[in-house]
């Protein structure tokens, strides 16, 4: 799992000159997406050409049956095959400004149970930075790591840990920035990037949990620079119980958190049929920095334009989200910019 750049600010940089270039076409791009429906009631969502089905959509039957494709000029050509990595959908929000950091919490309610079988990962923690240094916490329907932090010298052996925990941050291998919490795991390596990444088992399932991430009084010198542990866990409602995913290492004593944040739905490592996608409905709510509620500045959301468009997000209006998975949706977005859908639902930065 990668994190999420912060292309949505470039992105909005373009609104406020971009006139209408909506959902509907986008000139460069020869792109439209719409919904038809058919004299025998089946009814058609993606993207079309001249009127036809022309590119990637579904067709939902009216017996209620559904298929995902890649059509041609109005015919069909063949079954859609999720080529994982697949960030179905990238939700953006910002504060007014950097803040002081102690405390990050979010809470995350799973309306629905996932199946076994479906690598999904939810990272309420999707691409923020604390020190200018990127990181995500997420969960994971499959995961896994190893026992020592020093595995690329030591060789020592990958577990697979399944319904687990991730939390991960970018532009450091050495594994001196990281702290296994008991019976956990980690990973270091450059395959992705430089990283340094804590997880640890926890079987989640539906129900509402709480991300944390906490400023430690540990430290640790790399490099000759000082860093200090920052510490994730989960907490689970229904059980009352804090799982512990591990620390890892921020440069710097005083640690700030970036204003620009995301969070994401992936789908990952594996090759799967659109119809096997299960439909799941979240929310995303109670952001609060140092245990306070933080207004949002700007707040949205992005799909591909090269893949399904199978989620769906409603915006709070006390700073949350509503998501659903696994579905196709037509939604009015305001424009088309690097090959993604942008759909913004607030925006108070000054123009």
């Amino acid at each position: 799992m990668k994190p999420i750049q912060s292309s949505f600010l470039f992105a909005l940089l373009f609104l406020g000159n971009l006139q209408a270039q909506t959902l509907k076409h986008n000139p460069k791009l020869e792109i439209f997406f719409e919904t038809i429906a058919f004299e025998n009631g089946d009814q058609y969502v993606g993207q079309t050409m001249f009127g036809k089905p022309h590119g990637i959509g579904t067709i939902m039957s009216n017996k209620g049956r559904m298929v995902t494709g890649y059509f041609n000029e109005g015919e069909w050509v063949a079954k859609y095959v999720v080529n994982t990595p697949w960030q179905m959908v990238d939700i953006f929000y910002s504060f007014k400004e950097p803040l002081d950091f102690n405390t990050f919490s979010i809470d995350l309610d799973i309306k629905s149970d996932i199946p076994q079988g479906i690598n999904l990962g939810i990272s309420p923690f999707g691409g923020s930075s604390i020190n200018h240094k990127h990181f995500y916490g997420a969960i994971q329907t499959s995961g896994g790591g190893f026992k020592s932090a020093n595995h690329l010298k030591d060789s020592s052996e990958y577990h697979l840990i399944k319904r687990s925990m991730i939390f991960t941050r970018w532009a450091e291998p050495n594994g001196e920035a990281i702290k296994i919490a008991q019976d956990g795991f980690c990973e270091s390596g450059v395959y992705e990037g430089d990283f340094v990444s804590v997880r640890n088992r926890i079987d989640w399932t539906k129900g509402k949990y709480t991300f944390t991430l906490r400023k430690t009084s540990d430290q640790v010198k790399i490099y000759g620079e000082t860093h200090t542990f920052v510490e994730m866990s989960v907490y689970e409602h229904a059980t009352q119980q804090t799982y512990f995913c591990g620390s890892l290492a921020f440069p710097g004593s005083a640690l700030f958190l970036s204003a620009d944040h995301t969070i994401f739905f992936e789908l990952y490592d594996q090759y799967i049929s659109m119809d096997k996608i299960p439909v799941v409905k979240f929310e995303v709510n109670n952001i609060k920095v140092n245990g306070n509620p933080v207004p949002l500045h700007v707040a949205g959301n992005s799909m591909s334009v090269n893949c399904p468009r199978f989620a769906k997000v409603s915006y709070q209006e006390k700073g949350g989200f509503s998501v659903e998975i696994g579905l196709p949706h037509v939604e009015a977005d305001q424009f088309i910019f690097d090959g993604n859908f942008y759909q913004v639902f607030l925006d108070k930065r000054e123009k």
